[in-house]
């Protein structure tokens, strides 16, 4: 089973409104917004794993690659990679700039999470 979403298995962007439609069915959804050309963002990618099996079933894990996926980067308008976003019922309740340890960013994200 697919824990962390993404675009890669796709050489077209997804549609804005597919995205939406992601966050409006399940309550909370967690954003990881990266870039291939970007080192923390590569670091990131591992963490992501780890937030999947830890949050996914409780909140899907979405990955947006800026450069690939321009038009949702830019209609959540995100300003740096790597950001990783928690969304409740479609607003922004936790955001983290930067790469952190899996412990920080656990710490960081746990209380804007669902049971």
């Amino acid at each position: 089973m697919r824990q962390v979403y993404t675009l890669e298995d796709s050489s077209q962007s997804i549609p804005l409104s597919a995205w939406r439609e992601v966050y409006e069915r399940a309550p909370t959804v967690i954003v990881a917004s990266v870039a291939s050309w970007d080192e923390s963002s590569a670091r990131m990618e591992a963490l992501l794993d780890e937030i999947a099996q830890l949050y996914g079933a409780r909140a899907p894990v979405l990955r947006v690659d800026v450069e690939r996926d321009r038009a949702l980067a830019n209609a959540l308008r995100i300003q740096a990679v790597p950001t990783l976003r928690v969304y409740a019922r479609g607003v922004v309740v936790c955001e983290v700039t930067g790469y952190l340890p899996f412990s920080v960013m656990h710490e960081r994200i746990r209380d804007f999470l669902p049971e």
